[in-house]
Order: structure tokens, then sequence, then C-alpha cells
């Protein structure tokens, strides 16, 4: 998959998250589709050892911006960019 790719993925989950604030919905609604983001990190970090799963869920959760990179460097990139298993 392409940086492109997953800039699609976290602009639709971003933009379910944002629905869900704006709508007000139940905090289980908003921890299902974070979990579900959160899933789908940790699938695509195991298929891209670059992939950083902690810049994803950033975005998904609007903390930075759809085009954004994460930094250079970043102690949470690369082998330390993935995420636990959920329920580990």
């Amino acid at each position: 998959m392409s940086r492109q790719d997953y800039i699609r993925i976290a602009r639709a989950l971003n933009a379910t998250y944002r629905s869900a604030i704006e709508t007000k919905q139940s905090a289980d609604v908003l921890e299902a589709i974070l979990r579900t983001a959160y899933s789908i990190a940790s699938e695509l970090a195991e298929d891209n050892s670059r992939f950083n799963a902690h810049h994803f869920m950033d975005v998904v959760r609007g903390c930075k911006e759809i085009t954004s990179h994460p930094p250079r460097n970043d102690s949470r990139s690369m082998q330390y960019g993935r995420l636990p298993k959920v329920g580990a």
C-alpha cells in the first residue's frame, strides 16, 4: 500500500470519528471507532515496518493533520511504531 492509501483510510476514520463527536454519540460508539482504527493501524504496521501506527492514530483522532508526516527519528516510528495487539 502507498502513503496515499494510508491517508485515505485515516481520512475516512477521522471523518467517522468527527461525525460521531459532532452528533454527540455515546462513549461506546467513539470507543468502537477508535478500536477499529487501532486494529487497522496494527495490521498496517505488520504489513509495513515503516508505518507509524501512533502517528496514524493521532491523525484519526484529529490531533495531527491528515497530510502530516511523522517526525524523522521519532522513537515511536519504525520498529517502535507498532501498537500492542488489542487485548495484549
